[in-house]
């Protein structure tokens, strides 16, 4: 069950539709090890109780994220209507299955495993680490009909 706030305007299983559907980055916040916060849009896979990314471990999100796991997220667009999803969770860092999400991140988002991209990023999947973010509590807002007219 998703952790909806009370006053979202979607129910759970709009919000899990959205979340799948949408192929708009996440955009991941954290705190850096200078306590600012750091922000990183990375590709996602909603799996119905958590997101799921990669990112490379030499990456600032990975650091950081390591040092504390708190972090919060929006999956929304940049054009109108405005709407989207928000939230903060707790993020687990692991190597293990990296090759098979960085294989699942790129059908979704490229719809091709044999792009020049592609190949690049599986070219360098040993050093690729599996995000997991559990949600703590998420938000959901929806403009579209005050944007109609």
């Amino acid at each position: 069950m998703l952790p909806l706030k009370a006053g979202a305007v979607w129910t759970a299983e709009q919000t899990a539709d959205y979340l799948a559907r949408s192929e708009i980055p996440m955009r991941l916040a954290c705190n850096s090890s200078r306590n600012y916060p750091l922000i990183c849009s990375l590709w996602y896979i909603f799996d119905g109780e958590a997101f799921w990314c990669a990112s490379h471990k030499n990456s600032k999100i990975i650091q950081c994220l390591d040092d504390n796991p708190k972090c919060a997220f929006e999956i929304a667009a940049d054009t109108p209507p405005y709407r989207g999803v928000r939230g903060q969770g707790d993020a687990t860092i692991t190597k293990n299955g990296a090759e098979e999400m960085l294989n699942q991140l790129l059908l979704r988002y490229l719809d091709d495993n044999q792009s020049s991209l592609a190949k690049w990023l599986m070219s360098r999947v040993a050093d690729e680490y599996v995000i997991k973010i559990k949600p703590r509590w998420i938000n959901v807002w929806d403009y579209t009909d005050r944007m109609e007219s």
